[in-house]
């Protein structure tokens, strides 16, 4: 054997010796170095599936979550297919109704100022009436009091009740003439 020296002044026999020993140490703590290599290892290989599962499932969700999305648009697009023609149905009813909400509102500006027109002479002929009525009814006095008078010259005059029925036997055709005012007094 070669019992040659280092250079830090050990023999090779103690080296041996040295590399004898620890080898069962070594082996030992390979061992455990190994068993924790595989549960380390294991570990990772269970963190790395959970991932790839979790992963999985994430993929699965958002595949579901655009099939959802996808149907709720394609139901939103029906929607819209069936909802555009009534808005543009209900679009040409509101014009038409706005174009004949304008028409009777015009009308009805025309009759109301048709009818102030109206109530305007009404009142106009209404007060026409009252003072032919007035004349009428004056007349009628000085024509009593003229036939009175003539009638009293006559000595055909009893009392003023009787004056009346009188007049009526005297002149007939002025008793039995209506009074035209009393009709549109109703």
């Amino acid at each position: 054997m070669n019992l040659s020296m280092y250079g830090n002044g050990k023999s090779l026999l103690s080296q041996r010796e040295a590399t004898i020993t620890p080898p069962l140490k070594q082996d030992q703590s390979q061992l455990l170095d190994s068993d924790k290599d595989l549960t380390v290892e294991a570990k990772r290989l269970r963190r790395v599936m959970q991932s790839r599962q979790y992963s999985q499932k994430y993929r699965l969700k958002q595949l579901h979550y655009i099939t959802q999305l996808e149907s709720e648009l394609k139901a939103l697009q029906a929607e819209v297919t069936i909802t555009t023609p009534r808005i543009k149905f209900m679009d040409r009813q509101n014009s038409l109704l706005r174009a004949e909400n304008y028409s009777i509102k015009e009308k009805l500006s025309a009759y109301t100022g048709e009818l102030l027109f109206k109530e305007a002479q009404y009142e106009e002929l209404k007060r026409e009436r009252n003072m032919l009525k007035e004349i009428y009814e004056a007349y009628h006095l000085k024509l009593l009091e003229t036939l009175k008078s003539s009638s009293s010259s006559n000595n055909n005059t009893t009392a003023a009740s009787g004056s009346t029925f009188q007049l009526v036997e005297n002149y007939p055709q002025i008793a039995t003439k209506s009074n035209p005012f009393t009709m549109l007094e109703n």
